[in-house]
């Protein structure tokens, strides 16, 4: 007998409000969005999953899954109704304020990861190609973690992910560092480019 699987992943969109060197979604803008499944459609598709596989893992995907709140909150609430935990990245242009931090605390993701790619500002902005993408990251970071603070009893994990290539991986003590003791967030996450 086969085991059920352990995550689904879902998108939201195909798009997004970075350039990253290294993707293509920020080249696309949902032309084909007739195409994509409706929320019923996901909705009934999540429903499955937790019979199949129950406490498992959705992972809410897209270009930045932020451009599209409404449905980045919908997903996140029916997995919660369901018992199923969520994980999603962000790239941190979406967590502006305070209260959008205490909406993600408390409705969004159980697990969000935020694209961070160097402790140095100016090779994250040159990686994500948007001048200004480094303080927007770390700032999401900071709110995320405040919010999480000022809710008692939410644990939703705040995660780095961050990507690494020819011009950073002699800097990873460093940027480890930054990470976890300037900013305190729960885990990074490295991925080669």
């Amino acid at each position: 007998m086969l085991s059920p699987p352990k995550y689904l992943f879902i998108h939201v969109n195909k798009r997004c409000n970075l350039r990253c060197g290294h993707c293509h979604y920020w080249k696309m803008d949902d032309i084909d969005r007739s195409d994509y499944l409706s929320w019923e459609r996901k909705r009934e598709i999540l429903r499955e999953f937790s019979e199949l596989s129950p406490g498992g893992g959705v992972v809410i995907c897209g270009g930045e899954v932020m451009l599209d709140l409404d449905e980045f909150f919908a997903i996140a609430r029916e997995c919660r109704r369901l018992g199923l935990r969520t994980f999603s990245v962000i790239n941190g242009t979406g967590v502006k304020d305070a209260a959008m931090a205490g909406r993600m605390v408390q409705e969004g993701p159980d697990e969000v990861s935020v694209s961070l790619d160097s402790h140095l500002e100016a090779l994250h902005d040159r990686m994500r190609g948007v001048k200004g993408s480094f303080l927007m990251a770390v700032k999401t970071l900071r709110l995320l973690l405040d919010a999480r603070r000022s809710h008692p009893g939410m644990e939703m994990r705040v995660n780095v992910m961050g990507l690494i290539f020819d011009e950073n991986y002699r800097d990873l003590d460093a940027f480890h560092d930054f990470v976890l003791n300037d900013i305190r967030a729960d885990k990074l996450k490295l991925n080669f480019l």
